[in-house]
């Protein structure tokens, strides 16, 4: 969630609502784990809805760069 914060206030995620989605997201996800293994599936889903939402603002309101940095993290 840091990254994200981060990205917003440098302008790379230049829209609010956009930047909201995707925190959002990641809160939720985050908030399914801490709940236990039970609840992974539900947080796996919750992190492929904000995949979509970065690829659907892939040089709209989100920087390519942080598009693909932001990708890149998620699968190492």
């Amino acid at each position: 969630m840091k990254i994200t914060k981060e990205a917003y206030e440098l302008r790379w995620i230049n829209k609010q609502d956009v930047y909201d989605g995707l925190n959002d997201k990641l809160v939720a996800a985050r908030e399914n784990i801490k709940k236990g293994w039970w609840n992974y599936h539900t947080a796996r889903n919750i992190i492929e809805a904000y995949n979509h939402l970065l690829d659907a603002q892939r040089d709209n309101a989100i920087d390519e760069m942080t598009t693909e940095c932001s990708i890149t993290m998620q699968t190492n």
